[in-house]
This record gives C-alpha cells, sequence and structure tokens, in this order.
C-alpha cells in the first residue's frame, strides 16, 4: 500500500474548514485516498470533523507555535521538524 503524509502547518487555514485553501487540502487528500493510498495529515489547524471522504485520513495534530517574538517562533518550528521524522507510523 502507498502511503503519503501531506503536512499543512499554515496556521490560517483550518484543514477542514470552509476556505477555498481548506477545500483544496481536502480535495487533494480524498484523491489520493480513493486511489488507495494510505494518506497521513499533519497540520497545526486539524480541528473539526473530516468531511465525506476523509474518514480513513490518518490526522496527526502539530503543536502551534508560540505567540510573540517571531525569532522564538521560528526556532520552536524549526524543533518540530524532529516530531516529524518519527510520527506517521
Amino acid at each position: 500500500m502507498t502511503r503519503f503524509a501531506y503536512i499543512s502547518a499554515d496556521l490560517g487555514v483550518p484543514v477542514f474548514g470552509r476556505k477555498g485553501c481548506s477545500i483544496h487540502v481536502q480535495e487533494m487528500l480524498r484523491s489520493l485516498a480513493r486511489q488507495g493510498a494510505q494518506a497521513h495529515l499533519f497540520s497545526t489547524s486539524c480541528e473539526g470533523e473530516p468531511s465525506p471522504g476523509l474518514e480513513t485520513v490518518r490526522v496527526h495534530a502539530l503543536p502551534r507555535p508560540p505567540k510573540g517574538d517571531r525569532a522564538a517562533r521560528e526556532q520552536a518550528e524549526l524543533a518540530g521538524n524532529a516530531n516529524l521524522r518519527g510520527n506517521s507510523n
């Protein structure tokens, strides 16, 4: 079985929302899942219920970076990359 990871770290895109970007993410996931691929979604904004056709997607919530100092935020986001390497099991 083919596995793939879709990573969406944009805080402004609620993956299961109704924004255009949200719909794009959902359609990409749905299309790949329909082809039999095992989908893993990694996102900082994955609240809500998956829409029909996305029930098999494995959702991995990424930590939201801290607000405030830009440099500290960037360091926290870079540190989060290490968590992605072993999180798709």
